[in-house]
């Protein structure tokens, strides 16, 4: 019999293809918001627990403070806090260099607005999580003042199209010249990428480059992250002490603490997956309401249909099955095309913002589960109506 119900299911179904295509549509639409939603979200989230991961947790940073009070951290400054901070932690003290409008240049070829150059010593790299992909990174002599650079993956796709990845090439940036001894790996488009830059030494930037109004900047990437909040308070220390902070004054830097910016990722992270969930179970409920309404037009349509069944012995418990059938077999549809559809969508947002595709397992279950659960709600209502119609009135038209 339950054989008989599905294949009777099934012809109903075949035979009135108007209404069927607009009932897996309506709730294919609600499943591709919420699969393609979640999938463009898991991706960015991956994308940046992978940038920020390649830096690592025990990395941070002491910068210039906002707001009217602050002072620039000189390069003086820098260099002794290199010297009196604990000779076990990687130290770097790195400065961007204000180009203006003119960028970087090579052969003719000008960059983007976007890429920057950064006055680097030796550290800047590890600390950073890149690594040299194409050449070398800078020679203890270069790091003395010599006009060599690193550029990022991007910078050489747009200045040395064509040729070896720009290593022994020249760019110009800031009036000086520079020879490019190495190229980085690509890092992809999160937070902290260095596809978009222009490493220099910072001595050889000294020279020239640099206008002297620069705020340096100071890293630190600490050998354990056990001891990570002793790391920052000695740090604060050693930074108040050299630049003449009063105790009881506040701190005239800040510091940025890359385990903080993971934790508050995370928690915006998971804000961006409700806030994708929700829109989907929205478009869910709205897709819920117009299933019913179409199932009822159903029973409508079919009240003789119903009446013959029940005539020649059907059950009302049969009856009702039936209709229910028909909206769990268009639940299956409907879920599987908004899954197909909203994987396609996902990964043409992730294509865009060129961020990593990943298949959200676990929302894809919860997807179809929730397709059934709307069909079966909203499939319920209409099928104890048609099981409820009697028979002799549907016959005679009533």
């Amino acid at each position: 019999m339950r054989r008989e119900i599905f294949i009777e299911a099934l012809n109903s179904i075949k035979s009135n293809y108007l209404r069927t295509i607009l009932t897996i549509s309506i709730i294919g639409i609600g499943i591709t918001a919420l699969v393609g939603a979640m999938t463009a979200t898991m991706g960015l989230e991956f994308e940046l627990q992978r940038s920020i991961g390649k830096m690592g947790g025990s990395c941070f940073h002491i910068k210039r403070s906002a707001g009217e009070k602050s002072r620039r951290i000189s390069y003086r400054e820098a260099k002794l806090f290199r010297g009196q901070y604990d000779s076990l932690s990687l130290v770097s003290v790195y400065t961007a260099a204000e180009l203006g409008f003119e960028g970087v240049s090579a052969s003719g070829r000008g960059s983007s607005p976007e890429v920057e150059v950064i006055c680097v010593d030796g550290g800047f790299i590890p600390l950073s999580g890149g690594n040299i992909a194409v050449g070398r990174g800078f020679s203890g002599a270069e790091l003395g003042g010599t006009d060599v650079c690193i550029v990022g993956a991007r910078v050489a796709s747009m200045l040395y199209d064509g040729r070896e990845n720009g290593v022994g090439e020249y760019l110009s940036a800031g009036g000086k010249r520079f020879r490019v001894v190495g190229v980085l790996g690509e890092m992809g488009s999160g937070g902290g990428s260095l596809d978009n830059v222009v490493l220099v030494p910072l001595e050889s930037a000294r020279g020239g480059l640099l206008s002297g109004r620069e705020s340096f900047s100071i890293g630190i990437l600490h050998p354990g992250e056990k001891d990570m909040d002793r790391a920052v308070e000695d740090a604060v220390a050693v930074m108040r002490r050299i630049r003449g902070v009063e105790q009881g004054d506040e701190d005239d830097f800040q510091i940025s603490r890359r385990d903080v910016v993971m934790s508050k990722m995370r928690d915006v992270m998971g804000m961006v997956n409700l806030a994708a969930f929700l829109v989907g179970a929205i478009t869910l409920l709205g897709a819920s309401a117009g299933l019913m309404n179409i199932m009822l037009v159903s029973v409508q349509e079919r009240r003789r249909e119903i009446g013959v069944r029940k005539a020649i012995g059907a059950s009302d418990r049969e009856i009702g099955a039936l209709f229910l059938c028909e909206a769990v077999i268009i639940g299956c549809a409907g879920g599987i095309a908004g899954v197909v559809l909203g994987l396609g969508a996902g990964g043409v947002v992730c294509a865009v913002m060129e961020i990593p595709f990943v298949l959200p397992w676990g929302w894809i279950g919860v997807s179809l589960v929730v397709s059934m659960a709307v069909c079966l709600i909203s499939g319920s209502l209409p099928a104890r109506r048609a099981a409820a119609l009697p028979p002799i009135e549907v016959l005679r038209g009533v």
